[in-house]
C-alpha cells in the first residue's frame, strides 16, 4: 500500500544525475582543445599532417628492402614496388613505381633526405621557416646486399 506523494526524484537518482553531468563537463575542455587543434589554420606545416606523414614514411622504411637518397628524392624499394618521396610545388608527394601523385605534406619550403644506416633522416623546412628533423630507421641491423 502506497501513501504519500511520489512525485520528484529520490536522493540516489539526483546523485547519479549529478555525477553524469560532472563527468560530461570534465571532458568538455579536452573536447574543445581537440576540436581547436583540428580546425586551426597553420601557416607552416600542420602538426597533425606532419605526424601522419612521419608515420607513413616510418612504416614504409621499416619494411623496405633498401632505401636510397639523392638529396631531394627518397627512394624506398620493397619487393617489386619502388616508392619515392620528393618535393613538388611546395608539397612532398609520394609516388609508387613512378606513377601517382599523393600529397603527403603541404606548405614545405625545402626538404633534404640524407641516407643513414638502415634508413634516412628527413630535414623539412616549412613555409614559415619551421624546421623538422625526422630520423627513420629500419628494424634490421643491416640492409641486405643486392
Amino acid at each position: 500500500m502506497k501513501k504519500g506523494n511520489e512525485k520528484g526524484f529520490t536522493l540516489l537518482e539526483a546523485l547519479v544525475s549529478f555525477s553524469v553531468v560532472l563527468i560530461i563537463t570534465a571532458f568538455l575542455p579536452i573536447l574543445f582543445q581537440t576540436i581547436y587543434t583540428l580546425v586551426k589554420e597553420e601557416e607552416g606545416i600542420h602538426p597533425l599532417e606532419l605526424e601522419v606523414f612521419t608515420h607513413q614514411a616510418k612504416m614504409e622504411i621499416r619494411t623496405a628492402k633498401s632505401v636510397t637518397t639523392t638529396g631531394k628524392i627518397l627512394t624506398i624499394k620493397n619487393g617489386n614496388k619502388s616508392i619515392t618521396y620528393e618535393k613538388y610545388q611546395g608539397n612532398i608527394r609520394r609516388r609508387v613505381n613512378g606513377t601517382g601523385h599523393e600529397i603527403m605534406l603541404q606548405n614545405v619550403k625545402d626538404v633534404v633526405f640524407v641516407q643513414a644506416r638502415n634508413g634516412a633522416i628527413l630535414f623539412i623546412t616549412g613555409d614559415e621557416e619551421d624546421f623538422h628533423e625526422i630520423p627513420i630507421h629500419a628494424i634490421l641491423k643491416d640492409w641486405p646486399h643486392e
